[in-house]
């Protein structure tokens, strides 16, 4: 019986309303944790107006995709998503947090 608890999350970057790639590349190894874990795959969707880039995320693999719109998100400024990441993170408890090796994801992660 499995007893861990906790999604595996992926930081779906985007700017200006676009997806970054590493997005995509990141929800093919969090499904591979979250198969070994026996937990879901989640994104976290961060920016302003950007709910119509959850479908792809779910096209891409996520289970469920964490949505933080915000006007205070549309441009990366660290301080606004640092809190909003903080704040999801202690709401939802995952196991993993996955970040890319972007200048947006190292200095979030």
């Amino acid at each position: 019986m499995n007893t861990r608890s906790g999604e595996v999350w992926v930081f779906a970057e985007q700017e200006e309303g676009k997806l970054a790639e590493i997005a995509f590349e990141l929800l093919g190894k969090a499904r591979e944790l979250a198969d070994k874990l026996g937990v879901k795959v989640g994104a976290v969707l961060m920016g302003s107006d950007v709910e119509a880039l959850a479908k792809p995320l779910f096209e891409g693999g996520a289970d469920v995709v964490h949505l933080v719109d915000d006007p205070a998100l549309k441009v990366f400024r660290n301080k606004a998503y640092r809190h909003a990441m903080v704040e999801l993170v202690k709401e939802c408890s995952p196991q993993i947090v996955i970040f890319g090796a972007t200048h947006m994801g190292r200095d979030l992660g």
